[in-house]
């Protein structure tokens, strides 16, 4: 007769990235790139003239945070409704604890879990 192997359980696929760098990373570059494009005031001269040089700086650097920010803050959330799609699938469910430790008065019951 046969060695009878048990039945392996079935290989769970790793886990997709939860994408908090992504959105942290977005998150910082819009917010400098929206502090960025709000010193277009200081192009302006005395004399109400635009000056070409700050103008084109600041709506470079601003725009181009702005832009990049954005990108990755869209493909964090993606990434991060991947994970939380994957964790509703995979992972195992939440089982609740119960703990007795003795007190100086008598004992102590707690009921836990993490969720």
């Amino acid at each position: 007769m046969p060695w009878a192997h048990p039945p392996q359980p079935p290989e769970v696929p790793p886990a997709p990235s939860n994408g908090g760098g992504l959105i942290g990373g977005g998150v910082l570059l819009l917010t400098f790139g929206t502090l960025t494009t709000s010193a277009l005031a200081a192009c302006k001269s005395s004399r109400g003239e635009w000056s070409s040089g700050c103008l084109g700086g600041v709506l470079g650097a601003g725009g181009s945070m702005l832009a990049v920010g954005s990108a990755l803050l869209a493909v964090g959330i993606v990434h991060r409704n991947q994970h939380v799609r994957w964790r509703r699938q995979h992972a195992p469910p939440p089982r609740p604890r119960l703990v007795l430790a003795p007190t100086a008065g008598g004992g102590l019951v707690l009921l836990g879990g993490a969720f």
